[in-house]
């Protein structure tokens, strides 16, 4: 697999799980060939068919060109600022945190428990842990 397709699943991943959202800016970014048409397109269709056309050709032998195509729109739609985090990405990082302070608690519960039975063993004349293990 190519570094591009890589990339475009990656982008377009990110996109599904919420990581990145497009901001509606995007749709009042326009682009058109005017030497070719009078047609001009926003930058989130350009995006969105850009990104459809390579989930239809994923599997064909265009892939790598759709690929190629899809991320010149990914870049551009990086490089105009309408890219941006979305709620996917807030939530792992309010998870973690949760999980982070959690796991801190635990530490803080086991190190109270650890001194306790420490100070336990001392106090019934067993000397550290390999004493205990002579015990069994």
């Amino acid at each position: 697999m190519s570094s591009t397709i890589e990339k475009v699943d990656t982008f377009i991943q990110r996109l599904n799980d919420l990581d990145y959202i497009i901001s509606p800016e995007a749709g009042k970014l326009f682009y058109g060939a005017p030497s070719i048409s009078t047609e001009t397109k926003s930058l989130a269709d350009y995006l969105a068919n850009a990104i459809n056309e390579y989930e239809l050709n994923r599997d064909s032998k265009d892939s790598e060109f759709k690929a190629r195509i899809c991320h010149l729109w990914i870049s551009r739609a990086f490089a105009q600022g309408v890219v941006q985090e979305g709620k996917g990405l807030a939530g792992k990082l309010k998870e973690s945190r949760e999980k982070n302070a959690q796991l801190e608690r635990d530490l803080e519960r086991l190190s109270v428990e650890y001194l306790y039975l420490k100070e336990l063993t001392r106090r019934v004349g067993l000397s550290d842990e390999s004493d205990l293990e002579r015990q069994r």
